[in-house]
């Protein structure tokens, strides 16, 4: 029996969807387990998707560092 409000949860975000959520949660503040009901996945993929962009972003500035803030 399924009830009338319950949705189909996916099992992976795209690419698009991944730098949505990792936006909304690091620079607008949204709560992961909120971008997870709006999406309607796995509040751990929304998690994966924090971490694969923070550590991007990480990379980024240690490889801009590293080369004298030049681009």
């Amino acid at each position: 029996m399924t009830t009338g409000w319950a949705k189909e949860r996916k099992t992976a975000l795209t690419p698009q969807e991944v730098l949505m959520v990792a936006h909304a949660h690091l620079i607008g503040g949204v709560e992961q387990h909120t971008l997870a009901a709006m999406f309607s996945i796995n509040a751990a993929r929304i998690a994966e998707a924090v971490v694969v962009i923070r550590e991007a972003s990480e990379n980024h500035m240690q490889a801009y560092r590293a080369r004298g803030g030049v681009d």
